[in-house]
């Protein structure tokens, strides 16, 4: 597990290794105590996080500055078998935005297999984004019951998304990162090897 840590794996994705590799079942807030305690010890095992655990507060009803999305749907409503990772087809997204604000990454992430989408534009635009999204995700349609966004007035077609998809689509509470703890994981991973000072531009699709 040490090892795994030490990697740059998240404690999420040692959880998931362990299960799938060492048929051993160790919840992830486990393994975030374990490297707490090495910390408490002198141990430098937190340094590897890529994320620092922070208490998840509710900020139910907390002011949005960026504005609030027409038609949006809460994760409130989302059906209670989407959290629990027992089937293949809940998905959760957000954007990693480029050097400049210029360019983006849009994440999806299913949340049982982890498998990853990634898809480059050259800007937060609301059009080019859902357009994007449906031409990727559209092959995968029949492996889509859910996604779970980020609450970014990109996503403001968000109810064209759903119909091309024909899935429904939640939104996670302002400033509530860890109802999307799969993506947010995830998207720290990518910017390990993507800084804030990359233009994601230059790169080809």
């Amino acid at each position: 597990m040490i090892k795994l840590i030490r990697q740059e794996l998240s404690p999420e994705q040692v959880a998931n290794y362990l299960e799938r590799h060492k048929n051993l079942s160790l919840h992830h807030e486990t393994i975030y105590q374990l490297i707490y305690a090495d910390k408490a010890r002198g141990g430098d095992l937190y340094k590897h996080l890529r994320i620092a655990s922070k208490a998840c507060r509710k900020r139910y009803g907390h002011h949005d500055r960026r504005g609030r999305i027409q038609g949006r749907i809460g994760i409130e409503e989302q059906p209670e078998i989407g959290e629990t990772r027992h089937r293949i087809g809940d998905w959760e997204g957000d954007t990693i935005i480029g050097k400049g604000r210029a360019g983006a990454l849009v994440t999806l992430v299913e949340r049982k297999t982890l498998y990853t989408v990634i898809m480059r534009l050259s800007g937060k635009h609301v059009g080019p984004l859902a357009q994007a999204v449906i031409k990727v995700m559209k092959p995968l349609a029949a492996r889509i019951d859910t996604i779970t966004l980020d609450n970014g007035l990109e996503f403001a077609e968000h109810a064209r998304i759903a119909k091309e998809l024909n899935t429904a689509i939640y939104f996670a509470y302002s400033y509530a990162s860890w109802e999307r703890g799969t993506n947010e994981n995830t998207n720290g991973l990518i910017r390990q090897y993507f800084s804030k000072e990359t233009d994601f531009n230059l790169f080809r699709v």
